[in-house]
């Protein structure tokens, strides 16, 4: 139901949803599980879209730092998350750290 919210632009509804979806995640998967991570990154859209610009830094630093345990620092999935990221931090004004 998130994506859905998301696509309609009903963004306090779809981070309801996506908080919601990690924190069960949280509780029945173990701590790398994918699924994890998906939850947490669209929790952050939903936050940047929201203009939750730490929390939703927060959200995407913590899917990164699960994925890097998982995947390949070069995995495509990695770039997205990082993009996500650098885009926050840009918005936060966070220029050099943003270029990392």
């Amino acid at each position: 139901m998130g994506v859905v919210y998301l696509w309609a632009g009903r963004y306090e509804e779809a981070l309801e949803c996506f908080e919601e979806a990690t924190e069960v995640r949280m509780e029945c998967l173990v701590e790398d599980h994918p699924d994890i991570v998906v939850s947490l990154a669209k929790k952050g859209m939903v936050q940047f879209a929201l203009d939750q610009l730490e929390e939703a830094q927060q959200s995407f630093e913590q899917a990164l730092n699960i994925r890097h345990h998982v995947l390949d620092s070069d995995h495509l999935e990695l770039a997205k998350i990082r993009n996500n990221l650098g885009c926050v931090m840009y918005q936060r004004g966070q220029l050099v750290d943003a270029l990392e």
